[in-house]
């Protein structure tokens, strides 16, 4: 909604943190419990940090975060697809030195 234009992502948030990057992590982490990977509110790595890479790239990330919400509101249907975004891009897995 807040790529659309529909909605202002300043209006999304907790205290003083809001915005994009706010919705950003937390679709992340909704994707990941959908994996079966629960994580805490300040954990962040990867795709949860998209102020990385030019212009491009940062738009590139947003279209397939896109993807992803998509894919979140989909149903039981999406998640074999889910799954495989997951094992197929880096920028979304748990860090290998990470621990619950």
């Amino acid at each position: 909604m807040c790529r659309r234009g529909e909605a202002d992502p300043d209006k999304f948030g907790i205290f003083d943190m809001h915005g994009l990057w706010f919705i950003q992590g937390n679709l992340i982490r909704d994707f990941l419990a959908l994996n079966r990977i629960e994580i805490l509110p300040w954990d962040a790595w990867g795709m949860m940090d998209s102020g990385e890479g030019d212009a491009a790239q940062r738009e590139r990330t947003a279209r397939e975060l896109d993807l992803i919400a998509e894919m979140t509101l989909a149903g039981d249907a999406a998640l074999p697809e889910l799954r495989a975004i997951l094992t197929g891009d880096p920028r979304l897995r748990v860090p290998e030195k990470w621990s619950p």
